[in-house]
C-alpha cells in the first residue's frame, strides 16, 4: 500500500481508532457511557452520542452524555439521529436526538448525524430548531437530489467506504464535506483515494480540500490535547 508522505489525513468518524498506514488525526465514535483507553494517543478524539440503536436508560444516558461532551477531548456530539430500522420507536428516537441537538448548541459542538429513512423528520426537525452549530452526515450513500436538499438545509456530508459518485461530483463542487471509514477496517488513505479517484483530481488535492474544510468546522483537529 502507497503511503501519503508529508500528508496529514483526517478520518472524523471511526469505529476502529487507529487503522491508518501514515499520519492521521482520528475522531473515534463512543456510545455514552463507554469507557475508552486513548490507545491511539494525541492523535486521536473522541465523539459521544447516544445512538438510536442503543437508547437505554434514558435519563442515566442523558446525564452522562451531559458531563462526557464537555471534555476537550470531545470535539462532536453524537452520533445521534433517526433509524426507521431501529426497534425503538421513531417518537423516543425523536426526543433523545433533539436532546442530542440542544446540548450540542449548549456546548458548541457540531453534531454528528445517523439517519435511514428517516430525512423527512430529521428536516422537519432541523427546520424548527434552526442550530447554529453544523450537523454532519456520516456515511452518506444517498442520490444527488437527497444530497442537494441537505445541503439547501445546512447540512454537511461525510463520505466513507461506500458512495454514489454523482452525489460525490456534485457534493464537492458545491459545499465542505469530510471522509471517514465508520466501521471499515480500510485505511483512511484508501478512502481518500477512492474518493480522489472518482473525483478524477490528485489525491494530494483531495488531502488538500478536505483539510481545509476540516481546518473550519473543527479546529481542534489541527491540535494535539492528550
Amino acid at each position: 500500500m502507497t503511503q501519503f508522505l508529508d500528508m496529514l489525513c483526517y478520518d472524523i468518524h471511526t469505529h476502529h481508532c487507529g487503522i491508518s498506514s501514515g499520519d492521521t488525526r482520528f475522531v473515534y465514535n463512543s456510545l455514552v457511557g463507554e469507557d475508552f483507553d486513548p490507545a491511539c494517543g494525541n492523535h486521536c478524539f473522541l465523539s459521544c452520542g447516544i445512538h438510536p440503536w442503543h437508547i437505554g436508560d434514558v435519563a442515566r444516558q442523558q446525564e452522562q452524555l451531559k458531563q462526557t461532551v464537555g471534555d476537550g477531548k470531545v470535539l462532536l456530539v453524537g452520533e445521534a439521529g433517526l433509524d426507521k430500522c431501529c426497534g425503538t420507536s421513531l417518537e423516543l428516537q425523536q426526543a433523545v436526538f433533539e436532546y442530542q441537538c440542544r446540548l450540542s448548541e449548549e456546548v458548541g459542538k457540531p453534531l454528528v448525524v445517523h439517519c435511514v429513512k428517516a430525512w423527512s423528520e430529521l428536516l422537519h426537525i432541523k427546520k424548527r430548531l434552526k442550530p447554529s452549530q453544523p450537523w454532519i452526515i456520516h456515511g452518506f450513500r444517498g442520490k444527488p437530489e437527497l444530497a442537494r436538499q441537505l445541503l439547501d438545509n445546512g447540512c454537511l456530508l461525510s463520505f466513507g467506504e461506500h458512495f454514489n459518485r454523482d452525489t460525490l461530483v456534485l457534493v464537492a463542487a458545491s459545499a465542505p464535506f469530510f471522509a471517514e471509514t465508520d466501521e471499515s477496517a480500510l485505511p483512511i488513505e484508501t478512502v481518500y483515494r477512492r474518493l480522489a479517484d472518482a473525483l478524477d483530481c490528485p489525491v494530494e488535492t483531495l488531502a488538500g480540500t478536505i483539510a481545509g474544510n476540516v481546518r473550519r468546522v473543527l479546529p481542534s483537529l489541527f491540535m494535539d490535547i492528550y
